[in-house]
């Protein structure tokens, strides 16, 4: 018996059929498609710890728009960064790759422009692609048609442009927004209306980032009492975050356009808050609250609402996954796994969860339960950017090294032990040994080695 052809599989074979007549894809969906394709709006924010949001459990923030897309979609509960620095995250959650693979590992080095993208697969389907970047350097990627924002403008501001951007779309062109949030970065400044929780006046000096360099690099001491204030302004900067947020919820509802977006949210990577080492920054740290993201999805007939998905992912899944709930082909190569039958219950087989770690000296590994440091080497992230010590120099003030302190193996039980107080290296071999052999044989399929022993 011959099976009829799915719409989405009738739409991919007269696509290519049209295409190979001289027709766009536009014109092949315009064709095709009963009715108008998903969009897509990607929403990422700089630093933002998944359990500091509401949906993950955290009672302080309010966060009701995140809380929205979690409770209307899917929320997974153990989503890992590959990097802790937000041009390497950029990268491969755009292309699907590990750091390893496309090579950016800094904010100012470009992806080279052979890598394909959301934006690259999306386009060529007919999509208008625009990224509205509240950090942006050196970033490219091809495939969007606008490419725009910097530290220059604050979340409100990345967010008119695009709504403006997404007024100007055509209710039958489908459309990939992605909107990065960097109000959530140090220094935690709030703007002024949003509500700092609990307290009535913090210190300005707080909000500053010349005062984390001093607790980072000087190793001040910081106090109980000034580590909660500057939780506090960190919290009140993810509530701001997150109205900016519904504004862009809203107004896709109000023109009808919602329900037939798939929205993913996600951040690059999570912050440290003091709780290794003394340590305010992240990017010296392989540790969870660093590396674990919030990872959401919301499209109505993706999976039911309100599900939870706890098995052990990473962001270079977001690529595939998109891409597989839009009916649109995937480049070849991808690193990452298609989640859409893990949300629909489906026991499935993922890529194994690997991040990196300065630059790759250092590999980590991560399961539903368990997570591994990998630091052969004993390399230690003691570098201090010239910038800090030329103003420490003039204000008198000491650099010193040695922050984090990392051990060669680090073993931790997420389950029993998020904040990674308790390293089990020594004491459960088993686990260590079986995790530090998946992990070699990772490397060994991208020729990765252990740089040379510090001495």
């Amino acid at each position: 018996m011959k099976h009829a052809p799915t719409r989405r599989g009738f739409l991919t074979a007269a696509g290519a059929a049209l295409g190979a007549a001289g027709l766009s894809a536009r014109n092949a969906r315009a064709q095709f498609y009963d009715a108008p394709p998903p969009n897509l709006l990607l929403i990422s924010a700089d630093m933002l710890r998944a359990d500091h949001l509401s949906c993950y459990g955290y009672w302080r923030a309010e966060t009701p728009a995140i809380e929205r897309i979690a409770r209307e979609g899917v929320r997974f509960g153990n989503a890992s960064a590959q990097h802790n620095i937000e041009g390497p995250s950029f990268a491969s959650i755009q292309t699907g790759l590990h750091p390893l693979v496309h090579g950016v590992y800094d904010n100012e080095t470009p992806l080279r422009k052979n890598h394909a993208t959301i934006a690259t697969a999306l386009r060529a389907r007919g999509y208008a692609c625009a990224a509205f970047l509240g950090f942006l350097k050196n970033q490219q990627f091809m495939g969007f048609d606008v490419l725009t924002g910097g530290r220059r403008h604050d979340d409100r501001e990345i967010v008119e442009m695009a709504l403006e951007w997404l007024g100007a779309r055509p209710g039958e062109e489908p459309f990939y927004a992605w909107v990065h949030f960097h109000g959530t970065a140090v220094p935690w400044t709030p703007p002024e209306e949003c509500p700092v929780y609990g307290i009535d006046a913090i210190p300005a000096e707080l909000g500053a980032v010349e005062y984390l360099y001093r607790v980072d690099y000087a190793q001040e001491e910081l106090s109980r009492e000034k580590l909660r204030s500057i939780t506090r302004l960190y919290d009140a900067c993810i509530h701001c975050m997150d109205a900016q947020v519904g504004r862009i919820l809203d107004t896709l509802e109000s023109r009808r356009r919602l329900d037939n977006t798939l929205v993913v949210f996600t951040a690059t990577f999570g912050a440290e808050l003091y709780a290794h080492h003394n340590y305010m920054l992240n990017w010296a740290s392989p540790y969870y609250t660093v590396y674990r993201v919030p990872l959401l999805f919301r499209l109505p007939p993706l999976a039911p609402a309100g599900t939870e998905v706890a098995r052990a992912v990473q962001s270079i899944d977001i690529a595939p996954t998109v891409l597989a709930a839009l009916g649109a082909p995937a480049p070849g190569g991808l690193e990452g796994a298609n989640l859409v039958p893990l949300m629909r219950g489906r026991d499935v087989g993922l890529s194994p969860v690997v991040s990196e770690y300065a630059n790759a000296k250092a590999l980590i590994l991560c399961d539903d339960r368990y997570r591994y440091i990998y630091n052969p080497s004993g390399y230690q992230q003691n570098t201090i950017p010239q910038g800090v010590r030329d103003q420490f120099q003039a204000e008198g003030l000491e650099a010193r090294g040695g922050r984090m302190r990392i051990e060669a193996r680090e073993l931790y039980d997420i389950r029993l032990d998020p904040l990674e107080r308790q390293n089990l290296a020594h004491r459960r071999p088993s686990v260590r040994d079986a995790m530090e052999r998946r992990i070699e044989a990772w490397a060994g399929a991208r020729d990765w080695t252990a740089p040379e022993p510090v001495q």
